[in-house]
């Protein structure tokens, strides 16, 4: 580990860890330490990082069989989380503190560990707690205990100083409910930006002058209050949507350790980060370059025996270099070559398995993935629905199904066959219906595909999905039930859900509608369970009239009432249009006997007769026009 102001060190303890917390910004990452492999006694690797600024929180877990990358909870929408590849994401928080999350496999295939790299800002100096020390440029203090005691800079195995930044119990945000934490905004101001479109707040203090053009994941949750009108939320709703992995453990693999000697394993980093070529760009172009990953490299190598963690340290290494990359506007101007050369990097090369072209990899015939890595003979693998296998409507919009599972890759055609089966009230279902949809990879353990004909007229909808790369080889099986909970209540049973309609509503036209309810359609139909659950029900109160036949009687005095009733109108009429021209013909005359006596002369000599008036004289015409266009209540701000 290396700490913000370069200090090396290394912790091997199990447990939960607070890494970076920023005393100032209410910000904060911590990590989870396990051993790297059940027959390794040493080293002990990073299997989960949470990434918390106010009450958002991104979790990325992969200590169990079942892994986990997504937001806990994004009740801020302060966090932004860019995926550069399907092993790489970069988090910004809104000082503009970044942080790489990495996934490596190691020592085996499917043992996943994750690498991490804190970028600080400048809103983090003096304000910084944890095992990524204090970011003050003074070494001497890197080693700062909770409680404000200080060890040696010198120690290698600082335990007392790591100890001390163990998570405790009452901080776990695995089980404090979000709604606890503070809000960013009893933190941070909004900055906001007007213009004539649109008006644009946020809580970031600083404008990157990285252009990130890479996927930016979205929270499910702050989509859906967007899309879809929903009731306010307490508190215990809040804690029971946090969507927390289930933790098992993995089988245990057989793997042999034999440890090597400090020189041994130097030679081997030494060689192995040498024969990189774009390493040696960085250390040749790129300034205070860090020496981290190579330090790391030599102490599990140590530890290990194992040559293979070499790539690992090696790629980590790269990721950094194009990060300072990035950020370096002298090196871009002045090495542009070079720059391009760097920020093309493949991830792992593409793994000697694909072709790569400015930074994207086009995998062989059989492989997949960002760096063309995995099998993509073999289908994904399924666990579950997520978050559920059921998908309530009055809530949610439902118009997609959520996979976990393993692996969901890039740089491949994949597809879901989904077939739709309508299920009536009294449990009868309709032929099942299939279609095909584009799979949606959202990261490597969690895949998407839309649903069609959601809104169908049904009472209860039942797909059934499979996920395939090549058309022939398929995933297991899983089933989405999508129901209406203000007025369905479901019940576990062995062949999946059952559901019945609540007291006090009817079913009608795939909407749940209260007893009562008057069909706005016609007005002589309501809402009655009583009689019928599942269409509307006459009102007995109301009363169609029915129109009676005319006879010619009755249209000979209705022809003589039309004509009576228009004559009379128009003689009406006449009477009122003479008396008007006659009374306006009176007013001008008066009017120009006035205005031909004074000539606007009385005026005059209200302002101008009087030596001893101090009113402005305004003639009559702009006092018009000034009370037309002034009020009282006219005011202006600056």
């Amino acid at each position: 580990m290396y700490t913000f102001d370069g200090v090396s060190y290394e912790n091997h303890i199990p447990g939960d860890f607070v890494l970076y917390r920023n005393t100032l910004f209410n910000q904060e990452v911590r990590t989870k330490h396990r051993l790297c492999h059940s027959l390794y006694s040493s080293p002990h690797c990073t299997c989960a990082v949470s990434i918390q600024s106010g009450q958002d929180v991104f979790l990325v877990d992969v200590c169990g069989k079942r892994e986990f990358i997504d937001f806990l909870s994004c009740n801020d929408s302060v966090l932004k989380i860019h995926q550069i590849h399907d092993k790489l994401y970069k988090v910004t928080l809104p000082t503009g503190t970044t942080v790489d999350v990495a996934l490596v496999e190691w020592p085996v295939r499917g043992a996943w560990q994750i690498d991490i790299d804190i970028y600080p800002s400048l809103l983090d100096v003096n304000n910084t707690q944890g095992l990524c020390g204090t970011l003050d440029g003074d070494r001497d203090n890197e080693f700062t205990r909770r409680d404000g005691c200080k060890d040696s800079v010198l120690l290698v195995y600082p335990d007392s100083f790591s100890e001390s930044w163990k998570v405790n119990a009452g901080e776990n945000l695995l089980a404090l409910p979000i709604a606890s934490l503070q809000r960013i905004s009893t933190t941070l101001d909004q900055m906001c930006s007007c213009s004539t479109d649109e008006n644009r707040c946020t809580f970031h203090t600083l404008t990157s002058c990285m252009t990130i053009n890479k996927k930016l994941l979205q929270c499910i949750e702050a989509l859906d209050k967007l899309q879809l009108s929903r009731k306010k939320r307490d508190a215990s709703y809040l804690v029971s949507k946090n969507r927390m992995p289930k933790y098992l453990e993995r089988e245990r693999r057989q793997t042999t350790t034999t440890n090597k000697t400090r020189e041994e394993a130097e030679i081997v980093c030494k060689l192995s980060f040498e024969s990189a070529e774009p390493y040696k760009t960085c250390e040749e172009y790129v300034i205070d370059f860090s020496k981290s990953s190579y330090s790391n490299c030599i102490t599990d190598v140590m530890m290990t025996g194992d040559n293979n963690i070499t790539s690992i340290h090696v790629e980590a290494a790269l990721q950094q270099c194009v990060t300072f990359v990035s950020v370096n506007w002298t090196l871009q101007q002045t090495n542009p070559v070079v720059t391009s050369n760097l920020q093309s990097l493949c991830p792992g090369n593409c793994s000697n398995h694909g072709l790569c072209t400015k930074g994207i990899c086009t995998c062989d015939q059989g492989f997949g993935g960002s760096d063309c890595s995995f099998d993509a003979l073999s289908p994904p693998e399924i666990l579950d629905t997520f978050p559920s296998n059921i998908c309530d409507k009055s809530t949610q919009l439902c118009s997609s199904i959520h996979f976990q599972g393993r692996y969901f890759l890039e740089n491949i055609e994949k597809k879901c066959v989904i077939n739709r089966m309508m299920i009536a009230h009294d449990e009868t279902t309709s032929s099942a219906t299939k279609f095909e949809q584009t799979l949606v990879e959202e990261n490597l353990f969690q895949g998407s595909c839309l649903l069609p004909h959601v809104n169908a007229v049904t009472w209860v909808s039942k797909f059934t999905v499979n996920v395939t790369y090549d058309g022939q080889q398929f995933s297991e099986a899983v089933s989405l039930y999508i129901y209406q909970s203000e007025c369905q209540q479901q019940q576990s049973v062995d062949s999946g859900y059952k559901f019945s309609l609540k007291e006090g509503f009817c079913f009608i036209n795939n909407t749940c509608v209260k007893e009562g309810f008057v069909n706005t359609q016609n007005l002589c139909e309501l809402c009655k369970p009583s009689d019928n659950k599942f269409d509307w029900s006459a009102q007995e109160s109301c009363i169609s009239t029915s129109n009676p036949v005319p006879t010619d009687t009755s249209v000979s005095s209705l022809v003589f009432i039309v004509i009576a009733s228009a004559l009379s109108g128009v003689f009406v009429i006449s009477l009122i249009i003479v008396a008007i021209k006659c009374q306006t013909s009176h007013k001008k005359e008066e009017l120009y006997e006035e205005e031909s006596s004074n000539d606007y002369r009385r005026d005059w000599k209200r302002y101008f007769d009087k030596s001893d008036t101090s009113e402005l004289y305004i003639p009559r015409a702009q006092r018009n026009s000034m009370k037309s266009s002034w009020s009282s209540e006219d005011q202006r701000y600056y």
